[in-house]
C-alpha cells in the first residue's frame, strides 16, 4: 500500500493536445472534437460509420453537421444501445441484436481511435502534465484512473528516467549506457507467437514499465522488447523474474485502450486462410486494444460510458476494483484530479463510501474548476479538501512539486507546440 493516491478522470488531460491540435475528449464533446478534422480511421466522410450516425439521427434527430456544433452525451447513446440490445436478446431477435452489436462496436472503434490519435505525443504538450508524471514517480504513488487513454502511463515512463531521490535527469553517461545496453541486447524482430529469447522476455525500454504496473495478469502480451511487438504467452511473461509488479501502480478502473479481448474468429475476404489458433472468446491481450491476429478479432477491454455498467463481466476489472478499495482504505493522502463522480457512475461513489466509512485520510486535495466537486469529495471522504482550479495551479502551489519543473521541460513544450499543425 502507498501513502499517496491520485484519482484521475478525463478532466486531468484538458491542458494536453497532439501536434495537430487534437485534444483528449470528455464524454460530451467527442464528436465535436473528432468530426472537426479527419484522423486515422475517419476520413472526414461518415460512410464506414454511417450505421452509427444513422442511429443517432433516428433517435436524437442530430445530423453529422449538428454533432460538429453541439455537445452530445456519449453515455446516453451507449445506454440506449445496451437497453435495446438486452431487449432484442430477451425476445430472441438475433438479427436486431447483431445489428445493435455492430453499431456499438463501430461507436467504440470511432471513440477508441480518436482517443488513441489524440493521445500520441500529447503527454509532452504541457509542463504541468510532465511534472505530474515526475511527482507520481518520485512519490511512488498509486494511480486510480477512470480514463481509457495511456497518457498518465507515458508521463510516468518519461519521468522514470529521472533520479527519484534528487528529481534530476539522468546524466549523459547514464543515457549512453542505456543506449549501449539496448543496442547490445540483440533486440531483433520476432514474428512468431512466443518466439522470443528468454533473456529478452524481461526487457523494457523504460526503467518503469506500465505492463508490470497494472496489477493484473493478461492471457497474452504484445511484448515491447523488440523492434516490432511480439506476441508472447502471458504466464511466461509475468513469471519472468524481471517482470514482477512495480511501483507506481496504475489501476485502470474502466479498462484501457491498450487492453484487448478476443471476440470472434473472422475469415477475412480475399485473405489466405489462416489456421485459427485455439483462442476462446474473452481471452485477454495486453498491448493492443483492437484489430486482428490470425483472423481473430479483438476489441478494447473497456467499460464503455453507460448508465448500467457491468463491472463483473471480466475478472481483470473485478481484480482492479478490489485492489483500488484496499489502496483507498490505507491511504494517507488523496488527490482527486479532473473527476467529478457523475451520478451515473455510482460504482465510484460506492467505492469511496466503503473505503472511508471507518477511516479517513490525513489530507484530501481536489483539482477541479467546479467548486461542487469539492463538496462532493468531502461528502465521500468525510474530510474537507483543499481545492485547486487546474493542474498547473496544483503543480505550482502544492508542496514542492514546482521544484520538479525544469527549463528543459519548458523548452520541449514550446518546441512541441511550434510543430507543423501544432499550437503557437
Amino acid at each position: 500500500m502507498t501513502e499517496t493516491i491520485y484519482v484521475f478522470g478525463a478532466g486531468i488531460n484538458r491542458s494536453l493536445c497532439d501536434p495537430q491540435g487534437h485534444r483528449p475528449p470528455l464524454a460530451t464533446d467527442l464528436f465535436q472534437l473528432a468530426l472537426a478534422r479527419p484522423f486515422a480511421g475517419y476520413s472526414g466522410e461518415p460512410s464506414w460509420y454511417s450505421p452509427v450516425f444513422d442511429y443517432i439521427q433516428r433517435f436524437w434527430k442530430l445530423s453529422v453537421d449538428d454533432l460538429k456544433r453541439r455537445p452530445f452525451d456519449l453515455e446516453e447513446c451507449y445506454t440506449l444501445l445496451q437497453l435495446q440490445a438486452n431487449e432484442a436478446y430477451s425476445q430472441g431477435n438475433s438479427t436486431e441484436f447483431e445489428r445493435l452489436f455492430v453499431i456499438k462496436s463501430m461507436l467504440t472503434s470511432f471513440f477508441s481511435q480518436y482517443l488513441e490519435i489524440s493521445s500520441i505525443g500529447a503527454d509532452a504538450s504541457a509542463v504541468d502534465f510532465i511534472t505530474l508524471g515526475k511527482a507520481i514517480w518520485k512519490e511512488k504513488a498509486t494511480v486510480i484512473t477512470f480514463n481509457y487513454d495511456t497518457l498518465i502511463e507515458s508521463a510516468i515512463e518519461s519521468a522514470s528516467f529521472y533520479d527519484s531521490a534528487t528529481g534530476t535527469r539522468l546524466s549523459h553517461d547514464q543515457w549512453k549506457q542505456m543506449a549501449h545496453n539496448y543496442e547490445s541486447s540483440g533486440c531483433l524482430s520476432y514474428d512468431k507467437f512466443n518466439d522470443i529469447p528468454t533473456e529478452l522476455m524481461g526487457y523494457s525500454r523504460h526503467p518503469w514499465d506500465s505492463y508490470r504496473a497494472y496489477g493484473v495478469r493478461f492471457d497474452e502480451v504484445m511484448h515491447k522488447g523488440g523492434i516490432s511487438k511480439i506476441l508472447v504467452n502471458g504466464q511466461t511473461y509475468f513469471d519472468h523474474p524481471q517482470n514482477k509488479p512495480c511501483q507506481p501502480k496504475v489501476l485502470k478502473m474502466h479498462g484501457s485502450l491498450n487492453w484487448g479481448r478476443y471476440v470472434r474468429y473472422v475469415q477475412v475476404k480475399g485473405h489466405s486462410a489462416t489456421p485459427p489458433r485455439a483462442i476462446q472468446p474473452g481471452t485477454t491481450i495486453l498491448g493492443e486494444g483492437f484489430g486482428m491476429i490470425a483472423d481473430h478479432m479483438f476489441e478494447p477491454l473497456i467499460i464503455t460510458p453507460m448508465l448500467f455498467k457491468n463491472l463483473n463481466q471480466d475478472t481483470i476489472i473485478v481484480q482492479i476494483w478490489q485492489q483500488a478499495l484496499a489502496e483507498l482504505k490505507a491511504c494517507e493522502r488523496l488527490i482527486v484530479g479532473g473527476y467529478s463522480f457523475p451520478p451515473t457512475d455510482f460504482y465510484a461513489r460506492k467505492l469511496f463510501l466503503e473505503a472511508f466509512a471507518d477511516r479517513q485520510p490525513r489530507e484530501v486535495v481536489v483539482i477541479n474548476p467546479d467548486s461542487r466537486a469539492e463538496s462532493l469529495v468531502q461528502d465521500l471522504t468525510h474530510m474537507k479538501p483543499r481545492r485547486f482550479d487546474n493542474l498547473d495551479a496544483f503543480i505550482r502551489e502544492y508542496g514542492d512539486h514546482h521544484a520538479l519543473i525544469d527549463e528543459w521541460d519548458e523548452q520541449w513544450v514550446r518546441s512541441f507546440r511550434r510543430q507543423p499543425g501544432g499550437e503557437a
